[in-house]
């Protein structure tokens, strides 16, 4: 009877430990910064986050934030596209 106990209670815990590595790893894999590293980067026009191409206008400065630093640079050229 003990024994049975034991084994439940460590089956459950085994089940537990699976539960929080899993979840664990759907978060680093949603963390900003694992995405960053994977070569995306975060545009930013006047420190607002660009979240369209519609938010920016030839000329305007752009800030591109990635995982090793950041670019700066000028809009020359804006090209649409319907999504």
């Amino acid at each position: 009877q003990q024994k049975r106990l034991l084994n439940a209670e460590n089956n459950l815990l085994l089940n537990k430990e699976y539960l929080i590595e899993k979840t664990l790893k759907s978060l680093d894999n949603l963390s900003p910064i694992r995405i960053l590293q994977s070569g995306y980067f975060r545009v930013y026009a006047e420190k607002l986050p660009v979240l369209s191409v519609k938010s920016v206008k030839i000329g305007d400065d752009i800030t591109a934030k990635g995982a090793d630093g950041e670019i700066e640079a000028k809009v020359s050229k804006i090209i649409t596209e319907e999504i």
